[in-house]
């Protein structure tokens, strides 16, 4: 038996409800409480109410997406654990859709991303994909995704200074703030602005690291003028530590910062086992479990929380409202700066 077809206005009605509520529950949107988004689902689902974002919805099981990011693991796990996290809560909120994603993480770190997605390109059950999530913060890389694009695939990127690279919508921090933020907060430790800084800027063909790093060095030039900044450039225990250690014990900066999370960690590490006479201010990035011991011996002073989470959530949430046919509000949403201390760290770990 076939059931008269309704409208927007109809289905509001019968569940007494606004058709603004009706959106937000077709939509997956906040705002109302599951009972009342089940009865109004069970409704759209018994009648012949169409239009073409909700028939995309409401067609289970025809939506495929692939997240496609480094794998949490090693020292990738400090940054990268936060953002998958984040994608995995927003697609389990999304269940009741029945979107098929498929969670990829890949063993290429963050500069190897191009491969990655090459290969994934390359793959034949990956031709009827709808949307991806990923990663491409290398000129490599978003070549890939402008290629997606042209295939038809809608991207959406976390943690990316997109140039060339044609996606839907990129969500990430403002890591000019960041660095400025971070020059503001250790010129506090340099009296008269004088002084040496351990600077470790990370990976320099990252554009995200790139312009962080350049933030940092240009407020710091304004905010501290006679501060002498050490720069090492480079990522992680291997060829780090020795240099690290080297410039700890010859140079004795009186404040230290990291550009990233895994020489955020590395250095904890390395004051922790050789403790320096004079404890140099350190300010690091990102917020994770590990470092919350340095925060509280007080080797760690503050560090730059980059909304790992919620980056990862936003992500799957947009690329979802633009395959459904909804319209998203912001193409290019940038999250804020924020400082993480030792009272409040443990609100933003991960």
């Amino acid at each position: 038996m076939s059931h008269a077809k309704k409208t927007l206005k109809e289905i509001a009605a019968e569940a007494g409800v606004s058709i603004g509520t009706v959106h937000r529950a077709i939509y997956g949107k906040p705002g109302l409480g599951e009972e009342t988004r089940q009865r109004i689902l069970d409704i759209v689902e018994a009648t012949n109410y169409r239009v073409n974002e909700v028939a995309s919805m409401m067609k289970r099981g025809e939506m495929r997406v692939t997240v496609l990011l480094p794998s949490p693991t090693r020292e990738d796990r400090f940054f990268f654990r936060g953002i998958w996290k984040g994608v995995r809560d927003a697609a389990a909120s999304l269940s009741r859709y029945k979107v098929g994603f498929d969670f990829v993480e890949t063993p290429y770190r963050l500069d190897k991303m191009a491969n990655a997605l090459r290969d994934l390109y390359d793959d034949e059950e990956a031709e009827g994909i709808n949307g991806i999530v990923t990663i491409a913060d290398t000129p490599e890389a978003e070549e890939w995704v402008s290629r997606f694009s042209r295939r038809g695939v809608a991207v959406v990127l976390v943690a990316s200074y997109e140039k060339e690279a044609k996606c839907v919508a990129s969500v990430k921090t403002d890591h000019r703030t960041c660095g400025r933020l971070a020059a503001e907060f250790l010129s506090y430790a340099l009296p008269d602005g004088r002084g040496r800084v351990l600077f470790l800027p990370g990976q320099t063909d990252s554009h995200s690291n790139q312009i962080y790093a350049a933030a940092f060095a240009d407020h710091m030039a304004q905010v501290a003028p006679a501060a002498g900044l050490i720069r090492i450039e480079g990522i992680g225990r291997a060829g780090m530590a020795g240099k690290i250690t080297a410039s700890l014990a010859k140079d004795k900066p009186d404040a230290i910062f990291c550009c990233n999370a895994r020489n955020t960690h590395l250095v904890c590490e390395l004051l922790a086992e050789t403790p320096p006479r004079r404890r140099p201010l350190f300010i690091g990035s990102d917020v994770f479990t590990e470092i919350a011991p340095y925060f509280d011996r007080g080797i760690l002073d503050a560090s730059i929380y980059q909304f790992h989470r919620e980056q990862g959530e936003r992500a799957v949430t947009l690329l979802y409202e633009h395959l459904s046919g909804n319209s998203i509000a912001a193409a290019a949403m940038t999250l804020p700066a924020l400082l993480a201390l030792r009272s409040n760290y443990r609100y933003f770990s991960s």
